[in-house]
């Protein structure tokens, strides 16, 4: 027995392969975007290499740091953690320190 389908079905049907041929690709790209986020926000190599800081002070110190950030993890709640960055002078001149900004990063 032959299958007839009306002219609404055939529509029905088209429509319906569109949206999930573009629902896929919407996901996809999605998928990836977050993929790029994750692999370039939160990446460690960024915090290994040397960085020189634009710190530099009219007698030629110049700040130089070896990690820009650390990630602590998951910390609980009311306990302390520490970390200890080290920073150097590369410049002629002495460096000159004043008040160091802390930030707390969230999301990563």
């Amino acid at each position: 027995m032959p299958m007839t389908e009306s002219r609404d079905d055939a529509i029905f049907r088209q429509r319906l392969a569109r949206l999930r041929t573009g629902s896929s690709a919407a996901l996809v790209t999605i998928a990836m975007l977050l993929l790029v986020l994750l692999a370039t926000g939160c990446s460690e190599d960024a915090a290994t290499t040397s960085t020189v800081a634009d710190l530099s002070t009219p007698e030629g110190g110049r700040l130089e740091l070896k990690e820009t950030s650390h990630d602590f993890g998951k910390v609980p709640v009311g306990e302390t953690v520490t970390h200890s960055f080290e920073v150097r002078n590369s410049g002629d001149g002495p460096l000159r320190l004043g008040e160091l900004e802390v930030k707390r990063l969230e999301g990563c």
